[in-house]
């Protein structure tokens, strides 16, 4: 078992189970077992995430398009439902990090010659760090790559977006060090 299992598993047994035993062996024998299904088939760089869902087609209302992990997903409908002069269209697939969102940026909004809004938001992927501040797989980012991923999504967000709005809705937790 890997360095990084065996740290998520401590998380695990103190966070949810306490110290019931039999929870823990029954999670030690899921997270072995899973850790044998195609974990060492994890992506190495975002290409490696083919987009597998389609935009949705424009329908003739200025369209607002939304960047982002599951948070942004779960307020997507909410957003339309509060602005339905406007079609409010998430990436498809989820945002991840900021990284996957520089990658990706060009493919999301070649799909409107003009898009009203971008919102922008990757929730927390891009704090998967280890102890040392390293990332932790292609999810992870140090301080200088966020910056740098983030100035790419935006500068090519640019000619494309009326208006980029980048919310702090997703809070980092309070002294997390690692994952």
């Amino acid at each position: 078992m890997g360095t990084q299992i065996k740290h998520k598993l401590l998380v695990y047994k103190h966070l949810i189970f306490g110290n019931d035993k039999y929870m823990l062996i029954l999670l030690s024998i899921l997270i072995i077992f899973l850790s044998g299904c195609g974990v060492t088939n994890l992506p190495k760089t975002y290409a490696d995430f083919p987009q597998e869902e389609k935009m949705a087609p424009l329908d003739g209302r200025a369209p607002i398009l939304i960047i982002g992990d599951s948070i942004s997903i779960g307020y997507t409908a909410r957003v339309q439902e509060l602005y339905p002069s406007y079609q409010v269209i998430h990436n498809p697939n989820n945002g991840r990090n900021s990284g996957y969102g520089a990658y990706w940026a060009s493919y999301w909004v070649s799909h409107a010659p003009e898009w009203e809004y971008c919102i922008v938001n990757h929730g927390m992927w891009d704090i998967l760090i280890d102890g040392n501040g390293n990332p932790i797989d292609l999810w992870g980012t140090t301080e200088q790559q966020y910056q740098e991923y983030l100035i790419s999504e935006f500068n090519t967000l640019k000619p494309h977006c009326k208006k980029i709005l980048a919310p702090n809705i997703t809070d980092v937790p309070v002294n997390v060090t690692q994952f």
